[in-house]
């Protein structure tokens, strides 16, 4: 079913991306202000190997919203590979070879998604912004390292 959301590759500037369809998004009338409005066609452009990417995020349990208790303002500071440790269920003070094993194995063994994590600087010592959720913190470093502008 995903590939069928997939159209043709676009090449821009020699980014590669991708164009996907979303479903009815008539249910954002009211979010956007358009509540007279009957149709709204929407879409997405992503980067290739952005999905790929965004899965691992997602096994790796940062893409949460759920507020988690070592992520609330004011609380002791921790690294990125703690953080990790936490949400794969181990102590938090965890090397950064387990570390790699346990995302290893979560992600089965597939050492593209590990260098994803490697190369977002996710297993390490950098430090994590204190924004309530997992999902709040990862915004916060994607944020410091994609400068759109």
């Amino acid at each position: 079913m995903a590939s069928a959301l997939h159209s043709t590759h676009g090449h821009r500037s020699g980014i590669q991306s991708r164009r996907l369809s979303n479903r009815d998004s008539t249910i954002y009338r009211g979010k956007y202000g358009l509540d007279s409005a009957h149709t709204i066609l929407r879409g997405t452009l992503r980067y290739k190997g952005f999905g790929f990417a965004l899965d691992a995020l997602f096994q790796a349990g940062l893409l949460s919203e759920e507020k988690h208790p070592r992520l609330q303002p004011g609380s002791e500071p921790l690294t990125w590979s703690e953080l990790l440790g936490l949400l794969l269920a181990a102590d938090g003070d965890v090397s950064v070879a387990d570390l790699k094993s346990r995302l290893f194995d979560r992600f089965g063994r597939n050492h593209e998604k590990l260098e994803v994590m490697e190369e977002l600087g996710l297993i390490g010592d950098e430090p994590v912004h204190l924004a309530g959720s997992p999902l709040d913190a990862l915004c916060g470093l994607l944020t410091s390292k994609f400068d759109f502008v």
